[in-house]
């Protein structure tokens, strides 16, 4: 660890500010418990990392129907793509990615991440 900075492999380092910004929202939001949230919030910053690297990440997540979904994900930057929909922002319990499969933006609950490949 230097500066605050916690190094995840050789290509993601990952802020400690925000894994435990990210944990305590899912400890009030999702009512998870400490160490849950914890593992959670170093999963949601490693997203956040590949998504600043601009890299195509790979999540796995749960749907809400139960069943697990595998999705090819970039950031949704919202100047690159046309948007169309309601006009109302995304939940900050969600997070917002372009899925390049399906060439549309989709959303997933940050307490059902999986894993990022």
């Amino acid at each position: 660890m230097r500066n605050g900075v916690i190094a995840m492999s050789k290509q993601t380092k990952v802020n400690r500010r925000t894994v435990m910004a990210e944990a305590n929202a899912l400890v009030k939001s999702a009512k998870m418990d400490r160490s849950t949230a914890m593992k959670q919030g170093y999963k949601i910053a490693k997203l956040y990392a590949a998504f600043a690297a601009g890299a195509i990440a790979t999540v796995t997540f749960i749907k809400g129907d139960g069943t697990e979904r595998v999705a090819h994900a970039l950031p949704a930057r919202t100047g690159e793509y046309l948007i169309t929909g309601t006009g109302h922002s995304t939940p900050k319990a969600n997070v917002l990615y372009w899925d390049t499969e399906k060439q549309a933006f989709r959303s997933f609950c940050k307490a059902r991440l999986v894993s990022i490949a």
